[in-house]
């Protein structure tokens, strides 16, 4: 196509030089050689044009050729396009594939990495409760290793670890007797002879001390538990390890010979009780007095007003008797005529009278009763604020120290209740036995200001 564009351009120059040639032969020349000139020209651009026309259609057909290369040139591109679309969709959908299946093995490879620790740091657990681990002190420092690490552990690590498990479990059902150093009850370190029951218990006896025995965690050597036991105990233990009769057991996994139970006593008892549990006992104590006064003074009160109105008795003065008898002689008086108002108001006078001996200490009685809970919820407040103020210092991970403010919380409320609620049904029986009394001295006294109404014929 370039060399079409040349040659083109080239014919057009000699087109526009041939009149400025024809002139200059009329000028120099004659016309015949103008005319052979003109000839020449002529043929020579005939010829040109002819030459000019084959490399036209020369390259008319080159470039045919070429359109022809290029268009199956794009085709055979759009075809192996369209397979490389092809491809690419299936290697993105194989990768999609491949994404889940390797999220699948990475989420096995956790649980696999997570199982290996979590199995290492329950057998470094285990060294402070299995005595079967105490004889295999040099798993701890890889146990150790394995447990804190955070690469994905080695095969080696897993072959060691499954071996250590299945070691652990073999061990835990086997009974060994046999002697070793161990920590004896005062720190020393003795040889003495020792059972091995797997990993539920393990048992010595060195000399005249015999016990049981627990795995330290910083130590591979045994130490005596702070549990004492006694006599029978002993010689079971002893009869145990020589191989004669049956071991006691203890089937908490040590929890209870590690940490032995103390006996509660009441001293015990009221000195975890805090400070406002002692004037809930004082309350207690005076109010069981008050009862049993009362009790002794209001059951000897006898209820005869029914026997006196009967009996007519006439040697009861104001000073002697039962309240009712005392009241009617009151009533009756000197025997002399009364008017009803006048009797009524003996009557009144009389029971007023009677009263204060009855009623003694039975307010005192209702006013204790409603004190003892009110400080054994002063008491429990008390052991809730110790409680918060242990947590702020120390924080709440050991139970132990909040125990003393949730003892003390909940023993002042179970004393103030305990001593209150008895002190109301007293109170309350009390109570009833002294209405009783005033109403048979009311009773008594009406009908006597009846009768006598009736016989001296006084009205209203």
């Amino acid at each position: 196509m370039i060399r079409f564009m040349h040659r083109y351009s080239l014919f057009l120059i000699l087109s526009v030089l041939l009149p400025y040639s024809v002139s200059a032969a009329d000028t120099n020349g004659t016309w015949q050689d103008a005319a052979n000139r003109a000839e020449e020209l002529k043929h020579a651009a005939q010829t040109h044009a002819a030459e000019v026309r084959n490399i036209i259609t020369r390259d008319h057909a080159s470039l045919a050729r070429e359109l022809a290369d290029l268009k199956k040139t794009a085709a055979q591109a759009r075809g192996k396009a369209a397979a490389l679309e092809t491809e690419l969709r299936a290697l993105r959908d194989e990768e999609t594939t491949l994404e889940r299946l390797l999220e699948g093995k990475q989420g096995t490879m956790r649980k696999i990495e997570g199982t290996v620790r979590d199995n290492a740091r329950l057998l470094l657990a285990a060294y402070g409760n299995n005595p079967a681990l105490s004889l295999h002190p040099e798993w701890k420092p890889k146990l150790t290793t394995l447990a804190a690490s955070e690469q994905f552990p080695a095969l080696h690590d897993v072959t060691f670890l499954m071996q250590s498990l299945l070691h652990t479990i073999r061990e835990s059902g086997t009974m060994l007797r046999r002697e070793e150093n161990v920590h004896t009850i005062n720190g020393a370190t003795e040889t003495a002879r020792v059972l091995r029951l797997g990993a539920l218990q393990t048992a010595y006896t060195a000399g005249d001390e015999t016990g049981f025995l627990l795995p330290r965690p910083d130590s591979p050597l045994l130490q005596a538990a702070p549990l004492f036991s006694d006599s029978d105990t002993k010689t079971a233990i002893r009869a145990a390890v020589t191989g004669t009769d049956a071991l006691p057991m203890d089937f908490s996994g040590t929890s209870l010979i590690a940490n032995p139970t103390t006996p509660r006593t009441i001293m015990s008892t009221l000195s975890a009780g805090g400070l406002f549990l002692w004037p809930i006992l004082v309350i207690g104590i005076v109010g069981a007095s008050l009862v049993a006064e009362r009790c002794f003074v209001l059951c000897r009160t006898r209820i005869n007003g029914r026997q006196v109105l009967l009996g007519r008795r006439k040697d009861i003065t104001q000073n002697t008797g039962t309240p009712a008898e005392r009241v009617a002689a009151r009533v009756r008086g000197d025997g002399a005529p009364a008017s009803v108002e006048a009797l009524e108001k003996r009557l009144e006078e009389s029971i007023l009278d009677e009263l204060p001996p009855l009623e003694r200490f039975l307010q005192t009685l209702r006013v204790l009763a409603a004190v003892s809970p009110l400080l054994g919820l002063l008491g429990t407040v008390s052991g809730i604020i110790q409680t918060f103020r242990v947590i702020t210092e120390h924080g709440n991970g050991d139970p132990k120290l909040l125990s003393a403010g949730i003892s003390e919380a909940l023993l002042t409320t179970e004393v103030g209740l305990f001593v209150a609620i008895p002190l109301l049904l007293c109170h309350h029986f009390l109570s009833r036995r002294v209405n009783a009394v005033v109403t048979d001295m009311e009773v008594t006294g009406t009908a006597l200001i009846v009768e006598r109404a009736g016989e001296t014929g006084v009205r209203k």
